[in-house]
Parts: structure tokens; C-alpha cells; sequence
């Protein structure tokens, strides 16, 4: 009877032992089955598992478990893994505005694209500008993509909206167009918060003028702050075929302002002070000088409007700037190779609230 009762006793350990295997076989490859379903999270989930499956299991499952499709997901390199998912990558080239449109865009075309964007080179100047966040840096993801390049380099090329069966892509090179991003208008904001010492110094600076201007003027009065951005220099007399913001065209920008907001103020920053104050000098415009160019886009971006000039750094500073903005037009010459990087119209480059003078 007790040899009965014995046997009985190991036959329900046996079974027992059983059963958990079973269960376990069952919950592994479920999980595999869930992490090949749920592949674009490889990253994550991937840690996760080979954090957990690196300790020791015990000697009774070593056998069982070793040989399991959980086990080969989580022995295989990571990179090996990320490298069969589908990126947008980009270069940020240029200077400041040329660099804050690759990226823009970027993100715009991996979103309408379900990806993910890497920068594969040059976001340091951003960084050290702006709160970048969320972004990945890797160059060996990026070696192998595919290039697409869009048509104009300043009007929106719908191809790039829909290249879900190529593999990880290259986008670029210039991609200046708001239709790139504008679904996504409150992540590019976010990205492009000015750091707080640069956004500290750039309101100390409108403040002082603020100050300046009650005393001079005896009055303490609200005051309406207007940024004006003036970019001539290299581009006056540049090959590519830029049109300057003319005279005419900031005296009648200053204009409308004055006679659409009371006691208004005019801060001016430009690569070209000394023409700015032989031309569109008056006792309510003030000149800043000195600053980096990021400094004197977080000034000109804290203004409550923008009189905005030529260029992607001018249209960044609209862009940034809560009020109304006006632009020069057009600003290209006909005919020449500017104007063919272009849309007929120009409104894949301006945004259609901005004012056109």
C-alpha cells in the first residue's frame, strides 16, 4: 500500500513537471509570436528580453529553453534587428535655416511615412541651439539607404509622402517646404525651443529696448514689439538669382504695421546693420548687433510680429513667431536657377497666412 501511495506521489510530481513545461513552451513562443507581430517595437521589446533572459535559468529548463525561438530572438544582434526595420534618414546641411528644414521635413516625411527618422549627420549645431529630443544619431543604419531626392528644392514633392515598399531612405537634399510638416506643426515647435540661455538673453535684450524707449519717449505705454530681418550681404549680387527685400518694401511693411497696432516699436537684426540704418532709420527702430545668429533669431522669433526678409533663416523666424508675419515678393529673379526651385506660385514655400508685400 505504501509503495502505491509512492508511486502515485512521483506520478503527480511527474505530471506537475509536465504541465509547467508545457506552459512554458506555450507562453514562449507566444511572445515570440507577439514580438514578430509587433516588430516596429523591436528596440524596446528586444532589451527588455535579453535583460531579462541573461540570468541563469535553472538546470532543469536549461535544455528546453535554449533551444526556443525566444532565445535566437534574443541571442541576435540588436543592430542586426533595426537594420531590417524602414528609417527616413537625413544630413542637415547649410547653415541654421537650411539645417531647420531637413530636419522638419524630415520628421513630416517620416510620419506621413509610419517610420521613424535618423539623423545621420550634423544635428550638434541644432542641439546646441535648440531642446532637440527624440532623435537618434547613427550612421551605420543610415549607409546603405536608398536616396530619394525631392524635384524643386522649395516645393513639395508628393513622392515622398508615399514610399512605404522601399527599404530605409535617404530624403534631401534642401526640402523647403512647410507641406512637409505642417501636419505635425506642434512637434516641430516643441523640437525648435530655444535653449534658456539664449531665450533668456534675447528677452532680457527686447525688454531693455521696451525700457529704453518708455524713457526716451516719456511714456509708459503698451508697447507693440515688431521684428524686421533684413539678409542682403552675399546675396545681393549672387549668381543663383536671389531678390533682396528692397527700401520700398520695408517702409511699406513698417507701414501696415503702424497703421493696424498702436505705439509700435521696430527691432531690426541683419547681416547688413549699416545699410539698414542708411535706410529704414527712424525714432521708433532700434538695431541689434553682436548676437550669434541663433541669438538673433530667439529675438526676432519673441517679437510679437516679424517684418521678414530673403532666405530660410528669415522664414524660420516667421515660422517661430507668434503674430503676423509679411514677406517679400518674389524672391527670386525670373528665369533664373532660384526660380526654378520654386513652385509656379511660390505657396509650397510661403505660408498662406503670411502677408505677401
Amino acid at each position: 500500500m505504501k509503495t502505491i501511495i509512492t508511486k502515485r506521489k512521483y506520478g503527480y510530481v511527474f505530471l506537475c513537471i509536465i504541465f509547467i513545461t508545457t506552459m512554458l513552451l506555450m507562453s514562449l513562443q507566444n511572445e515570440d509570436h507577439f514580438l514578430k507581430s509587433q516588430f516596429k517595437n523591436v528596440e524596446n521589446t528586444s532589451t527588455h528580453l535579453m535583460t531579462t533572459t541573461s540570468k541563469t535559468p535553472s538546470s532543469s529548463l536549461k535544455a528546453i529553453i535554449s533551444e526556443t525561438p525566444l532565445t535566437r530572438f534574443t541571442n541576435t544582434s540588436l543592430e542586426e534587428w533595426r537594420g531590417n526595420l524602414k528609417y527616413i534618414c537625413v544630413n542637415l546641411i547649410g547653415r541654421l535655416g537650411n539645417q531647420m528644414f531637413v530636419f522638419a521635413s524630415g520628421l513630416g516625411i517620416a510620419n506621413a511615412n509610419n517610420r521613424s527618422m535618423i539623423v545621420h549627420e550634423g544635428i550638434e549645431h541644432l542641439e546646441n541651439i535648440f531642446n532637440i529630443h527624440n532623435t537618434e544619431k547613427n550612421g551605420t543604419l543610415c549607409k546603405n539607404a536608398k536616396t530619394k531626392y525631392h524635384r524643386k528644392a522649395s516645393a513639395f514633392d508628393p513622392r515622398l509622402f508615399n514610399i512605404s515598399n522601399v527599404g530605409t531612405v535617404f530624403v534631401g537634399p534642401y526640402l523647403q517646404s512647410y507641406k512637409y510638416f505642417e501636419r505635425i506643426y506642434d512637434e516641430i515647435r516643441s523640437q525648435f525651443t530655444f535653449k534658456k540661455e539664449i531665450k533668456d538673453k534675447a528677452d532680457k535684450i527686447i525688454k531693455e529696448i521696451v525700457e529704453n524707449h518708455r524713457k526716451v519717449n516719456n511714456a509708459s505705454l503698451n508697447w507693440t514689439v515688431v521684428g524686421i530681418h533684413v539678409r542682403r550681404g552675399d546675396m545681393v549680387n549672387h549668381p543663383y538669382g536671389y531678390n533682396v527685400a528692397s527700401k520700398e518694401y520695408f517702409e511699406s511693411a513698417k507701414q501696415w504695421f503702424q497703421s493696424h497696432y498702436t505705439n509700435v516699436i521696430f527691432v531690426v537684426c541683419s547681416n547688413s546693420l549699416q545699410w539698414c540704418k542708411d535706410n529704414i532709420s527712424d525714432n521708433s527702430t532700434y538695431f541689434i548687433s553682436g548676437n550669434s545668429a541663433a541669438e538673433d533669431m530667439a529675438v526676432l522669433s519673441s517679437c510679437e510680429h516679424l517684418i521678414s526678409s530673403v532666405g530660410s533663416y528669415s522664414w524660420w523666424a516667421g515660422f517661430l513667431c507668434k503674430g503676423n508675419v509679411t514677406y517679400y515678393f518674389p524672391p527670386a529673379k525670373e528665369h533664373s536657377l532660384l526660380r526654378n526651385a520654386y513652385s509656379a506660385d511660390y505657396m509650397d514655400y510661403f505660408q498662406p497666412k503670411w502677408i505677401r508685400l
